[in-house]
């Protein structure tokens, strides 16, 4: 029996999973996002759900779980569900580490030479709207450096290891530029 299938059948019979759309929808959930109070601590599979939620939102993962876990309450983190997204967060945090190390070496450069640039996108919301970078990641960094610059600028990124790559959307893979194009 799966972890949680053994959770299920331990809860008691007046907690049974709900297959009420509304109470199983991601819209129940909302209030992980920061759009309104938590609800009652959660039966049956809401928590599950909740956690998949969480899971599909993994940018913001680092916001969103602790209020998940808190909601939840003593040893949600332990249940099958809950190890998923503890597990993911780990993978999150690993990810944003290496990120923000590569943008500081990036931004470090582009300073150095006296190239002027700007973060855009996610990588500028992560930056002002957010505590901390560590809140809201992204698959990519956003740098702009103005259209004169662009040569220097590249010329920086290959010499701290970039290569130029497009992404192939039929594999949805990064391999070397065709400069042909």
């Amino acid at each position: 029996m799966s972890g949680i299938a053994r959770e299920l059948a331990a809860a008691p019979k007046e907690s049974a999973p709900s297959r009420d759309p509304a109470a199983t929808s991601p819209a129940r959930h909302a209030w992980l996002l920061g759009t309104g109070s938590s609800p009652p601590p959660p039966i049956g599979i809401e928590f599950a759900d909740a956690c998949d939620l969480a899971m599909s939102v993994w940018r913001v993962l680092p916001v969103v779980a602790p209020r998940l876990f808190d909601w939840a309450g003593s040893g949600a983190s332990e249940t099958a569900a809950g190890r998923r997204v503890r597990d993911r967060l780990v993978s999150v945090d690993t990810f944003v580490r290496l990120q923000m190390t590569v943008l500081r070496r990036v931004t470090r450069a582009l300073d150095e030479a006296s190239v002027p640039f700007s973060l855009l996108k996610g990588t500028a919301v992560a930056g002002t709207a957010y505590e901390s970078f560590w809140d809201r990641c992204g698959l990519d960094m956003d740098i702009a450096v103005p259209h004169g610059e662009a040569r220097g600028a590249e010329r920086i990124a290959l010499e701290l290891g970039f290569t130029k790559a497009q992404f192939d959307w039929d594999t949805l893979t990064y391999h070397p530029a065709d400069l042909e194009l």
